[in-house]
């Protein structure tokens, strides 16, 4: 067999071997087969799927072929291996430039002690994290950051869409809260739009009354596509728009808002019943 492609044979086993925790055969393929060969998975994959002793048998008895170095730290906390993470933290040097793509994992798995950690013995740049942490709803994150990032990093997460976007969809107001301290990035009425699409009504009252972003956009439209009653009727209280209705009304839109946009008095009923018995609304 080609050499090469042996290498490539034992890697790929070899990394197999290490996912499912095959410590013995990991053993004899490593000491018998091709011994002194590199192993590029074998930590990664142990890592990533929490086996430990493969890893600590490895540092003690074939250090010098093993990939080590910090970006293996990424896989343990994707998948919640704590125990990993404290293992590699204590036995491995973490390398400098494997720190930006450990921290981005972290945050979008809410590790703020590994964040925490980064930022603290490396110094590594949040502008990311903060983006990423939002992304995936870890507020926890996100208000560290605010509270303790460089002013750099602060800024530039001040300065990203994400992160008041994020927050409103998913009903954080606190967060959002904080962020309007520094103002609004861009248009805010995308925050608003993102908080009905959401069902967040008491979001929209506090960008609406509170804020003063009263320019609803397709608010209208998401809250009806959406099913959002109350944020349908909050807006039409605060900005009556009659000749939304038809287009309400050419939408297939939940019963509920149907019959709630059918109690109104308005001269476009009759052309919006009418586009309903086509078959554009479920409401005949």
């Amino acid at each position: 067999m080609d050499m090469f492609l042996r290498r490539w044979e034992v890697n790929v086993v070899t990394g197999q071997m290490a996912a499912r925790g095959d410590l013995q055969s990991l053993k004899w393929t490593t000491e018998s087969y091709l011994p002194g060969e590199f192993l590029t998975e074998v930590v990664a994959q142990a890592s990533a799927n929490g086996h430990v002793d493969i890893l600590q048998w490895m540092w003690e008895n074939h250090h010098e072929v093993g990939y080590w170095g910090g970006i293996e730290l990424c896989g343990a906390i994707r998948n919640c291996h704590f125990r990993m993470v404290e293992w590699l933290q204590t036995h491995v040097a973490f390398r400098l430039e494997c720190a930006q793509h450990v921290i981005e994992q972290a945050a979008a798995s809410g590790s703020l002690k590994i964040v925490k950690w980064l930022y603290e013995s490396f110094g590594v740049a949040l502008d990311d994290a903060a983006k990423i942490a939002a992304l995936n709803c870890e507020w926890k994150v996100i208000r560290w950051i605010l509270g303790h990032g460089k002013r750099a990093d602060l800024n530039a997460a001040f300065r990203c869409d994400d992160i008041y976007v994020s927050a409103a969809k998913s009903g954080n107001i606190d967060t959002l809260e904080l962020l309007s301290e520094h103002g609004f990035p861009g248009d805010p009425m995308v925050i608003l739009d993102n908080a009905i699409s959401g069902g967040h009504l008491h979001i929209v009252k506090w960008l609406y009354e509170e804020k003063g972003v009263t320019d609803v956009g397709v608010g209208f439209i998401n809250a009806a596509r959406m099913g959002h009653l109350e944020i349908l009727k909050y807006l039409s209280d605060e900005r009556p728009h009659s000749w939304l209705i038809v287009l309400l009304l050419t939408l297939l839109l939940p019963l509920d808002i149907l019959k709630w946009c059918s109690d109104f008095d308005f001269t476009c009923t009759k052309q919006a019943m009418d586009a309903a018995a086509r078959g554009r609304a479920p409401c005949m």
